[in-house]
């Protein structure tokens, strides 16, 4: 099937984790029938719950309810496009279509730029906000993720535009009923930051438990003074790159991963991944830590959105 050409292409070039075992439950098979289970969601089955958080907010924000489909692909492709993700932006830019709003490009490139006056006269409605908002921080994690594991070897598994429009037709673009993917996590209040997602009950129900997952990943691999100190440090972030040389503080096991993944991490490598395996070992702790660090990241940008 050409869907299972894509998944494969897709599965390759993970190599700094290990590919979680995928058993054939209910949740995976959603994820495989709605979308298609690729690396950058299934990479999260190393934590349940984690992973149900990450795909209801992707499925419920992207996906389904009544936004424009096409234009929240085009809002995946810019954010991937300012977060240096090329693979994001050739699977997502097959799925926006030729048909692209600039208008929705140029606020999607506005999101690490808190000053940038589109954000205050966004090119949808107030109904639509959830949608267009959900899908840009969606990317802004996702990136991260992507990023922090898709090694540089892997660059031959990016997909051409030719693998992008197989993509675009094994997947398809449609417009899914909301909900479906709130059976799989359970309830949680959405943070403060998030609150304009709270025009649309199913997005919200998904943001609220993707943001308790990832907490709880942070809790259960970094020190109390290591997620205060990171913590901190992206609470003053801007939204603009390091500067040219920067290396993130070694402030506690686990703090220059976190800190280089929220913040740069396109610039995670292999000696990073490595080194941060000296304290933290296992695939679970490396994904939960970059989970944790990514959605912080996230929560920041969404305050200036």
């Amino acid at each position: 099937m050409l869907k299972d050409l894509v998944r494969d292409v897709a599965q390759a070039g993970f190599a700094r984790i290990a590919a979680p075992t995928i058993p054939s439950d209910d949740l995976y098979l959603q994820i495989d029938g709605d979308f298609i289970a690729a690396p950058p969601v299934t990479m999260h089955g190393h934590i349940p719950d984690l992973l149900a958080g990450v795909w209801a907010a992707l499925r419920e924000s992207t996906l389904a309810g009544p936004a424009d489909r096409e234009g929240r692909e085009t809002v995946a492709t810019e954010v991937s496009g300012i977060n240096s993700c090329p693979y994001c932006v050739e699977v997502h830019g097959s799925l926006a279509g030729d048909a692209r709003s600039e208008d929705v490009g140029r606020w999607a490139r506005a999101t690490r730029t808190p000053s940038d006056p589109v954000l205050a006269d966004p090119p949808f409605e107030a109904s639509e906000a959830p949608y267009f908002i959900g899908t840009g921080l969606a990317f802004h994690y996702i990136n991260r993720m992507v990023s922090a594991f898709l090694t540089p070897t892997a660059s031959g598994t990016i997909p051409t535009p030719e693998t992008a429009a197989m993509i675009r037709d094994a997947i398809g673009v449609r417009n899914l009923e909301p909900g479906a993917s709130l059976r799989f996590v359970k309830d949680a209040p959405l943070p403060p930051e998030l609150v304009k997602l709270n025009a649309a009950s199913e997005v919200a129900a998904a943001w609220g438990a993707l943001c308790a997952a990832a907490e709880r990943c942070g809790e259960n691999t970094l020190t109390t003074r290591v997620r205060t100190s990171v913590g901190e440090r992206i609470d003053k972030w801007d939204g603009t790159d390091p500067r040219l040389g920067w290396n993130a503080p070694d402030e506690g096991p686990g703090a220059r991963f976190a800190l280089t993944v929220a913040l740069a991490a396109y610039r995670v490598d292999d000696e990073l991944v490595a080194t941060t395996r000296n304290s933290h070992p296992t695939d679970i702790e490396l994904v939960s830590i970059a989970a944790w660090s990514s959605m912080r990241a996230v929560r920041r940008i969404a305050t200036w959105l």
